[in-house]
């Protein structure tokens, strides 16, 4: 069942189950060479190494299993899909609000902008706010 467990870890990633894993590993080998088995020793064993495993080693194996992928000043929130791409203003922004809907990707989004655009034009992407993107006026 640990071994199970241990592969269950590129099935299911994220770095937990493959202390449970091991923890039964452990507890089973322990089991095999003569831990009793009475009171439920083995099962307090096996929770008591989980816990301990996934609250001391958790973070040091994510890092390494995970890397640092992003170089110095990057971002890592997926914004360089977005910032600087040109998008359609679908819907008028209203100037009180500067609130419209653009065009990106094929998707309708909401919007905002300082400046006044209308339906048709060409925008550019200059953040994100959650699901609502910045926009400004393309200069040409």
């Amino acid at each position: 069942m640990g071994i199970i467990l241990v592969l269950a870890e590129f099935v299911i990633p994220g770095m937990l189950v493959i202390f449970f894993g091991t923890s039964a590993i452990i507890v089973g080998l322990l089991v095999w060479i003569g831990l009793p088995q009475t009171n439920g020793i083995a099962f307090v064993l096996f929770a008591s190494l989980s816990v301990a495993q996934i609250i001391i080693l958790r973070r040091f194996f994510k890092r390494w299993f995970t890397g640092d992928s992003l170089g110095s000043g990057e971002r890592d929130d997926g914004m360089q899909e977005f910032i600087g791409k040109e998008v359609e203003v679908a819907e008028d922004f209203n100037s009180d609000l500067g609130r419209g809907k653009v065009v990106f990707k094929g998707a309708s989004w909401s919007a905002r902008s300082n400046e006044n655009l209308t339906a048709g034009e060409t925008a550019v992407i200059a953040d994100r706010d959650g699901l609502t993107l910045i926009v400004k006026k393309l200069e040409k």
